[in-house]
């Protein structure tokens, strides 16, 4: 049998201009999860990878591409305020994703109120 190994990460990947009130680092982090996490696993979730108004997201897919995990899945962008905001799921998978699945809650506050997903292996 095959060892799978599996991470789920909150990455804290704030969609901008939102910050604490210094540098999040979110550039570096993104590099550092690429270059030492994303090579680690084969099937990753991680939450707060928010892809609005920058391209983080699309960096982390790039950086799992590249280590083996060509599969990925991540929830849909949302209208707030006429500002469009995803809930900030990303799935990278090194196996096929032949199912999905999402609940979105009725609401919550901002982006909270999104999200579950699941894949199923063939």
């Amino acid at each position: 049998m095959e060892d799978i190994r599996i991470l789920s990460y909150n990455v804290f990947l704030r969609p901008p201009p939102v910050h604490d009130k210094f540098s999040d680092y979110k550039e570096e982090r993104v590099k550092l999860l690429g270059e030492k996490v994303i090579p680690n696993y084969d099937i990753i979730c991680f939450e707060e990878a928010f892809g609005t108004l920058n391209k983080r997201r699309d960096e982390l897919i790039s950086y799992g591409k590249k280590n083996g995990l060509t599969y990925s899945y991540s929830d849909q962008s949302h209208s707030i305020c006429e500002l469009k905001v995803d809930g900030g799921l990303l799935l990278l998978s090194k196996y096929p994703i032949v199912e999905k699945d999402s609940i979105e809650y009725p609401r919550g506050c901002h982006s909270d109120w999104y999200f579950f997903i699941y894949i199923k292996k063939i």
